[in-house]
């Protein structure tokens, strides 16, 4: 069985896709990774793009 790595969203999803729509869209609740490495990659996806909500400020 091969691995299977996740990571659950430390923000409100749902409210930022509520509040924002379409551009809120790429935001997920959870990421999966099938190796570490690979979920490292999509959570920092996932950061950048929060990141463009929150005006470019830290996580």
């Amino acid at each position: 069985m091969p691995s299977h790595w996740y990571a659950t969203s430390p923000y409100p999803v749902d409210v930022l896709s509520e509040k924002y729509g379409k551009r809120a869209w790429e935001l997920c609740s959870t990421v999966t990774g099938e190796t570490w490495e690979k979920l490292r990659t999509e959570v920092e996806t996932q950061e950048e793009l929060y990141r463009e909500f929150r005006g470019g400020g830290a996580v």
